[in-house]
Parts: structure tokens; C-alpha cells; sequence
């Protein structure tokens, strides 16, 4: 019975060891001082442009709601006027948690907590991106890797819009994490985050995404078929 009982325990976490791999990823990893200069510039074109584009205002109000209205779904806005093209809530709910917990310590303004909201994005945006670039790093070089940085951070548009709560922003954080997988060769990992970004944020990415997975299943047949025949 003992036997039986852990061989179901490895047989779960073998089929779950994806989830763990991608919380341990975000437990573990950590900063350093070039990514943290993107970050604080990011928050700096926050701060300076406050505005919401007409884009934004879906995952806006859906931050609101959740931080403000908190259990009365019914009143939640995107209830109330839902649009004509249905759209997500896991973006802003990803953002909406960590800043209803410093709405909470601190009592702060609602512009406060909306600025706050887009600093924890613009966090999310530079993990994302800094996964990438060590992903990069390892396979094309650490120069290569900090041209990389360079000439992002030295761009407007990426880092403008890397707190805009756009549904692009969002996609876009899965796209990195789904490339960072690739050049990793962590085939686990870039069918979730992949996955993720096709099904959820924005199904166009399997323009990009869709190639990079045929590739894969034309490589994995490479190295397999040829001993099936055998």
C-alpha cells in the first residue's frame, strides 16, 4: 500500500512539475542592477503620462472593480457593460491582487492605487524580459545579452507601454517567457507559457508562436523517428 501510495505522489508531481517549475522561476528569481534601471524607468513614464489610452480602460476598470468592489461581482463593470468582443479578466486580476493588498496596508488615493497598479506591471513586464535576455545571453553571448538591454531600455515605445494595462502588454509578457523557453530548450515550459498567451491574452500570437511549435515537433521527429523505425 505504501509503494502504491508514492508511486501516485510521484505520478502527480510528475504531471504537475510544470506549475512548480514556473512558481519557482518567479520565487527565485531576482533582479540585478541593469534590469532594476529598466524598471525605474518604466515607472518613470508612468508617473510622468498618468492617462489611460481607450484601449487600457477594460483592464483599468477590471483592477478597480476587484480592489474596490472586491465579492459584488454583479456590480463589476465589465458585468454591467460587457462590450462587444468578450475579453479576459486574468491580466487584471494578476495585477488587481498584489495592489488591493497595498491598497490595504496603506489607504492610499485611487490615484495612488492606480499608479501603484502599473508599477506592479511594469515589474511583471521587466521579469519577463529579463528572463529573456539571460535566455539570450546563454545562447548568443553576454554582449549580445547587454546590446539587448541597451537598446531597449533606450527605446520609447516598449518602455512606455510596458504599464499600459493593454491587453498587448499582457500577450507580450507571455510571448517573452514562451521565447525565453525555446532558447532554453524547456519544451514544458514554452507549450504553457505559449499556451497561455494563444488561449487567454491574444490568439493572433500563434502567428508567431505556431512556426516556432512546428519547428519543435519537426526536430523532436528528427531525433525520435528514425529509432521507432529501427
Amino acid at each position: 500500500t505504501n509503494s502504491s501510495d508514492l508511486s501516485f505522489k510521484l505520478s502527480y508531481y510528475n504531471e504537475y512539475k510544470s506549475y512548480l517549475r514556473m512558481g519557482c522561476d518567479v520565487i527565485k528569481f531576482k533582479l540585478k542592477s541593469d534590469e532594476l534601471v529598466m524598471f525605474v524607468v518604466m515607472c518613470v513614464y508612468a508617473v510622468i503620462c498618468p492617462f489611460n489610452k481607450v484601449e487600457e480602460s477594460f483592464n483599468t476598470q477590471a483592477i478597480h472593480d476587484v480592489i474596490y468592489k472586491t465579492k459584488y461581482i454583479y456590480y463589476y463593470d465589465h458585468i454591467t457593460f460587457p462590450g462587444v468582443v468578450p475579453r479576459t479578466f486574468v491580466g487584471a486580476l494578476a495585477v488587481a491582487m498584489p495592489t488591493a493588498l497595498i491598497n490595504y496596508v496603506t489607504s492610499c488615493s485611487k490615484y495612488l492605487t492606480h499608479q501603484i497598479a502599473r508599477f506592479i506591471l511594469a515589474f511583471y513586464v521587466t521579469w519577463c524580459f529579463s528572463t529573456f535576455r539571460r535566455a539570450t545571453k546563454n545562447v548568443f553571448g553576454t554582449q549580445v545579452g547587454n546590446f539587448l538591454l541597451l537598446l531597449t531600455c533606450s527605446q520609447f515605445h516598449f518602455m512606455f507601454y510596458a504599464s499600459r494595462t493593454l491587453p498587448n502588454t499582457f500577450g507580450m509578457c507571455c510571448a517573452l517567457m514562451t521565447m525565453s523557453h525555446w532558447f532554453n530548450r524547456d519544451w514544458d515550459g514554452f507549450l504553457w507559457w505559449s499556451g497561455l498567451g494563444v488561449l487567454i491574452f491574444r490568439s493572433e500570437l500563434m502567428i508567431l508562436l505556431g512556426p516556432m511549435l512546428l519547428l519543435l515537433v519537426i526536430d523532436v521527429h528528427k531525433e525520435h523517428g528514425p529509432q521507432q523505425n529501427h
